[in-house]
């Protein structure tokens, strides 16, 4: 039943030593117990996957470490021998870390991202600690003792297409040390009307921004998302590769979450939904699980409708049943939300493209940029 599993996240607590302005978690002392999370992995190791990941997430994640240790050796020890490779990532607001937690990072491989939302006054705006001190310095300094104990961290920025610093908040994640920077779009923007003018002089700065950044390094900057973009850019103009179209394929067998309640959702944006649990670690819902597997499954979206879009090629979309619940109350219901945000990336790796597509080094560059689907 569950042969194609390969992800799990693991929603470790809701406990967080910040307070930040735009986050939905309401804060409570509850953490997910040892035991369930061992059930867990039993079902996602007897996958038939040869590569399988777990992510922690939260909250603050890294509150409860020793425990997101103890999960990581149990799942090390049960795969020893099952010729499984497996990869272990933490979501952080990069604020708590001790030496305990730089040795776990350090033996065990776990890969990092922090969230950073930029420069210290534009992240200050709305990463704040308990007590309304904003959280940059603590951040940045925590960031270089990670990289002190491993090679790279990967740094999250949200941002909104209202703000007037991207430039510089881009700058700064660069200087702090980024191995891959991902972009996102603030998803509770989403759905703001956007005059023509803000937008377009959004596209313009990022887009000069990279182009800057290339010309004067000759190299690519670390934003993953672009990159991505523009190398099915090289694809489609020197194969003729169209980017094929899917959606998320939350609940059908590939990804779960766990919660701090032991409660086992599709994915996190399912969170304490209580009509889409699958039941708890230790009470799993089969029945109810085939049941919105085959739903799930059976979705299938008019791709038509995306003929005569401008970013129909190379559109980076999947379709996210989780974000169409947010906006429209119903998973299978898609407003196109996705596409918003989609269209923005599009357009600002069309303006890269066209500027630089005639540079040997960059189309050289490109041509290196993995294809492949990130998981973790």
């Amino acid at each position: 039943m569950f042969d194609s599993l390969e992800k799990i996240t693991f929603w470790i607590t809701d406990r967080c030593n910040l307070r930040c302005k735009y986050c939905p978690v309401k804060k409570s002392t509850k953490t997910i117990s040892f035991s369930d999370a061992k059930k867990l992995i039993d079902i996602l190791i007897k996958s038939n996957r040869k590569r399988i990941y777990i992510a922690f997430s939260g909250g603050e994640p890294l509150i409860e470490h020793k425990l997101i240790k103890r999960i990581i050796k149990y799942a090390n020890k049960e795969t020893i021998h099952k010729k499984k490779r497996i990869s272990y990532r933490v979501i952080t607001n990069g604020t708590f870390l001790n030496a305990d937690i730089l040795s776990m990072i350090k033996e065990y491989d776990l890969q990092v991202t922090v969230s950073v939302d930029g420069s210290r006054r534009t992240h200050n705006r709305n990463r704040v600690f308990k007590n309304g001190k904003g959280s940059y310095d603590c951040v940045k300094k925590n960031i270089r003792r990670i990289l002190d104990t491993k090679s790279e961290v990967d740094l999250a920025l949200v941002f909104d297409i209202y703000s007037k610093s991207i430039v510089q908040d881009l700058d700064n994640l660069i200087t702090l040390g980024a191995k891959n920077i991902s972009l996102d779009l603030n998803i509770y923007h989403y759905n703001r009307g956007y005059d023509k003018n803000t937008y377009d002089g959004f596209i313009k700065k990022i887009a000069g921004w990279y182009i800057k950044f290339f010309e004067k390094n000759k190299k690519l900057p670390s934003v993953l998302r672009l990159n991505r973009l523009l190398a099915r850019s090289y694809d489609y103009e020197q194969f003729g590769i169209v980017t094929r179209k899917s959606f998320c394929k939350f609940g059908a067998g590939e990804y779960f979450c766990i919660d701090e309640n032991s409660k086992v959702y599709p994915c996190f944006f399912y969170k304490n939904k209580k009509e889409f649990s699958f039941g708890s670690a230790k009470n799993f819902d089969t029945a109810k699980y085939n049941m919105f597997r085959v739903m799930n499954l059976s979705f299938c979206r008019d791709f038509k409708k995306c003929e005569n879009c401008r970013a129909n090629k190379i559109c980076d979309k999947n379709i996210c049943p989780g974000i169409n619940l947010f906006t429209t109350g119903n998973s299978f219901t898609d407003d196109f939300t996705l596409c918003r945000s989609a269209l923005l990336f599009f357009d600002v790796s069309n303006k890269v493209w066209t500027r630089l597509k005639n540079d040997k080094k960059f189309l050289w560059l490109i041509k290196k940029e993995p294809r492949e689907k990130i998981i973790i």
